[in-house]
């Protein structure tokens, strides 16, 4: 057999190509441009101080030679890595994906990165992540929530860190930098509207409270606002787990299948009540006739699944543009702002309604 031979110009670059390119320095790029190293840093990261004409001559050269800056000699050389770290509890809920975002979005318009870290909700592992990026040197740091350990806490003070806790709302966690709305109240908010529709019996599918303020704010909203009109959850009708699409079929299943299944079911989150719609479409059971289903966060998915998910709609974007740019102040040697967002909006949609005793 004939050995294949490719008689086409090769376009991959020779050893020697990639050698010169990198070999190319700080001092090259100003001696093409014909300027000082200094000018050519200033160029780099102070552009507003230097002439449109030298920066266009130091940006050809640094087209021609093919400059990259070196990160890591640009932090020692100035005590900086213009970088910001995140450590979230899982980028698979879409409201964390949209902080991250938008945090990102508004750093890099001040030349800094973001690196992002996942606990899985594990309290362990935000404390180790936290010390891992500080020793990569991290100059902030964006934490989930008030359920911290004071040591992880304490480290980032001890080490100068700015840190801010998102999700938290102002007064709940004193002394604290904190950016985020009042998750009990939010929950008031839902479990009223129920009440107003003429809903009396209820069932509440949760996340998991360990290291989840959050979560155990809305468990705690839903039950003292049922308390005040002496209502309580039956034990069989409130369950407490994962927060997943698959868990809130898991859960809703089992409060349907018990004695006297409720007439509202009050959920953690839009993926757990996405869930509880899946189920009931399984088991043949009609939302909002036979049950009405809440949510919260607001994710694409609770507007598309027919009829809709009713849920609070939670100004994601909002926290994570107030937490880059309060840190953006701060590192730039400013008063950076800190405080509440607008409060979650309740947003109405198919999946609830009066209870069929009420209903004329």
């Amino acid at each position: 057999m004939a050995d294949f031979v490719d008689d086409k110009p090769s376009r991959t670059r020779t050893p020697k190509t990639i050698a010169t390119q990198q070999q190319a320095r700080l001092a090259d790029v100003a001696k093409a441009a014909n300027v000082s190293t200094a000018t050519v840093s200033r160029v780099m990261n102070n552009p507003e101080v230097v002439s449109p004409d030298v920066k266009e001559r130091v940006h050809q050269a640094i087209r021609k030679l093919n400059w990259v800056p070196n990160a890591s000699a640009k932090a020692l050389a100035t005590s900086r890595t213009h970088t910001i770290g995140a450590i979230m509890p899982t980028l698979d809920h879409q409201n964390f994906a949209r902080i991250v975002e938008s945090l990102q979005t508004t750093i890099a318009s001040a030349k800094y990165e973001l690196l992002v870290g996942v606990t899985h909700y594990a309290r362990e592992v935000a404390t180790h992540q936290a010390q891992a990026m500080i020793e990569r040197g991290v100059e902030a740091l964006v934490l989930v929530g008030a359920d911290h350990p004071e040591e992880l806490l304490g480290m980032l003070e001890h080490k100068g860190v700015p840190y801010v806790l998102v999700y938290v709302a102002p007064g709940t966690a004193p002394g604290r930098n904190v950016i985020g709305y009042d998750n009990y109240q939010s929950f008031v908010t839902i479990t009223e509207y129920l009440l107003d529709l003429g809903h009396r019996s209820f069932g509440l599918i949760a996340q998991d409270t360990s290291f989840n303020d959050r979560a155990r704010a809305r468990r705690e909203g839903v039950k003292d606002t049922l308390a005040e009109r002496e209502i309580a959850i039956r034990p069989r009708h409130f369950i407490e787990g994962a927060w997943k699409f698959e868990d809130g079929m898991r859960a809703f299943e089992k409060v349907m299948r018990s004695d006297e299944p409720p007439t509202a079911i009050i959920c953690g989150n839009d993926y757990l009540a996405i869930g509880c719609m899946l189920k009931a479409s399984e088991m043949g059971v009609d939302i909002p006739g036979d049950v009405s289903i809440t949510g919260f966060d607001d994710i694409d998915l609770a507007r598309l699944l027919p009829p809709g998910i009713t849920t609070m709609k939670v100004p994601d974007a909002l926290v994570g543009e107030m937490a880059g740019r309060f840190f953006i102040d701060v590192l730039q040697g400013k008063i950076g702002q800190l405080g509440a967002v607008p409060a979650p909006e309740l947003i109405v949609r198919g999946s609830t309604a009066q209870p069929r005793s009420r209903r004329t």
